[in-house]
């Protein structure tokens, strides 16, 4: 939820209720939120505050899916308001002027974008970053409109692909390290939002596999707001996909028994427990719980960029575990809803090819032996891949995986020149398709930890080196980071 938030900055007055707002609106309390709201209005009738204060609240509603949220032609209306009394305001105060504009804009960016209308939310995201660039030459005081920058320059250096057409024509550029560094001054010295820019860092640093610094931030978040479903929720992607499946279980099961006013919250906590029962080869649980998410995904407004993607990968994720539990047929009435996919081209396609080509025994148990190295189960990981391995001959489609799994497991069980050989055989065995382009860069990502680890640091250097030489960064922004964080532990040695 909480990764498009990032645009809302306020520069306010330490009023009880202005603060109240806030708080309430952090906690999911809308009702509160909306009494403060009319308190900071009523002192303040003709100041662009409460009326930002009110469509912050209407945003964090709407994408909770609360039941209450106002009509979304209104939301967007009520930003014309702000902008009325911004004009007002720039006689007697003319930087609260702009940093309100700039705040409106940017609110707006975010919602564009939440909806995929890309063309609107840049165009509103740049003026944001105009009007607040212009405040700071003014006054560098107001800490907090480097968030809207910092923002803009993450995300439109860190843009999917497909934006380039859009960034090209509105002249969009940005500076993916420098907008972080511009998140990370308002998370440490922002007057009131902080808080906001510790939401999108935490994110950002899952997005990027710097999960540690994630960690941190999301666990400090729960603390402070721990009847906040979203934020479990985030910590438990974090922890899911830095393959703490425990502990990302525990967090779901507590954000699907709390979400009862934010549907959105249970939809995805639902979508990922099938996911790890799944992973666990627990079919019978992980089908209904994805059946559960699927059912909740179609009855509430999805977002494709935030949740829509879930629900089409949940009909995939049904399908397949139907499919490893050997009832093919009744896959393909998944396998089929999945190739009808909403949110999802990628989705679609996957659909289509197994529909056309059934996975094969050998296959499911290459999953299931995949599954076990990802769990940290390395002994029985081994063995069966092993055993899958004297079944195929070299060059054969699958024996480039069976060699990166066979490494990740040995260099989790630190015997690194084992894990070494396996990495760098699968690395020479793998082919030139595109869907194997990341396995290959990963591959790499071990192969330089495992040389580390021995003290190979140049031949380390050169497997880094590897990942860094990538064309296509948004693709692999995530082992970049990490490849960029483990050459700097090697570059002097």
């Amino acid at each position: 939820m909480f990764v498009v938030l990032s645009f809302l900055l306020i520069q306010i007055p330490s009023e009880t209720a202005t603060t109240a707002v806030l708080e309430a609106i952090y906690r999911l309390d809308f009702k509160s939120a909306e009494t403060s709201i009319e308190m900071v209005q009523a002192r303040s009738p003709t100041h662009p505050r409460g009326y930002f204060l009110s469509v912050t609240s209407t945003f964090y509603q709407i994408l909770a899916r609360y039941p209450g949220a106002i009509p979304v032609d209104d939301f967007i209306a009520l930003h014309d308001s702000i902008f009325d009394q911004c004009d007002r305001l720039e006689v007697s105060s003319p930087e609260e002027a702009l940093f309100y504009r700039g705040a409106a804009n940017g609110n707006l960016a975010r919602y564009y974008a939440m909806n995929g209308d890309f063309f609107k939310a840049f165009r509103a995201a740049k003026k944001a970053k105009s009007i607040h660039t212009e405040l700071l030459a003014k006054n560098p005081k107001w800490v907090d409109a480097n968030l809207s920058i910092g923002m803009y320059n993450y995300y439109a250096a860190a843009a999917p692909k497909f934006i380039d057409a859009i960034a090209s024509i509105l002249g969009l550029g940005g500076n993916r390290a420098e907008g972080i560094r511009q998140l990370e001054r308002v998370a440490q010295n922002g007057i009131f939002f902080s808080v906001e820019s510790k939401f999108f860092l935490a994110h950002v640093y899952s997005e990027e596999g710097q999960y540690e610094k994630a960690l941190v931030l999301f666990e400090e978040l729960i603390q402070r707001y721990p009847d906040n479903p979203f934020l479990k929720n985030q910590l438990g992607m974090a922890q899911f996909f830095s393959e703490n499946y425990n502990a990302a279980e525990d967090n779901f099961l507590q954000a699907a028994s709390e979400s009862e006013s934010a549907p959105a919250a249970k939809f995805t906590a639902l979508y990922f427990l099938g996911r790890l029962n799944k992973l666990r080869g627990n079919f019978i649980s992980a089908e209904a719980h994805l059946k559960n998410a699927v059912q909740l995904g179609e009855s509430i407004k999805l977002y494709k960029y935030i949740d829509g993607w879930m629900l089409d990968a949940a009909q995939f994720q049904i399908a397949e575990t139907l499919e490893m539990s050997g009832r093919r047929t009744d896959s393909e009435v998944y396998y089929k809803k999945a190739t009808q996919a909403m949110y999802s081209a990628r989705t679609q396609k996957s659909a289509r090819m197994r529909l056309d080509s059934p996975l094969s025994d050998f296959e499911i148990q290459l999953m299931i032996a995949r599954h076990s190295i990802l769990l940290g189960q390395n002994e029985q990981g081994i063995l069966d891949l092993l055993r899958l391995k004297k079944k195929i001959s070299g060059g054969e489609k699958f024996v480039s995986q069976i060699d990166h799994y066979l490494g990740r497991a040995c260099f989790q069980q630190r015997r690194y020149s084992e894990a070494a050989s396996y990495l760098a055989l699968s690395i020479s065995e793998a082919g030139q398709e595109k869907d194997e382009a990341y396995r290959v860069a990963q591959t790499h990502y071990y192969l330089a930890s495992a040389m580390k680890s021995m003290t190979q640091y140049s031949a380390s250097r050169n497997h880094i080196q590897k990942i860094l030489d990538l064309p296509d960064e948004r693709e692999f922004i995530r082992l970049k980071v990490l490849a960029n964080t483990l050459l700097d532990e090697v570059k002097d040695k």
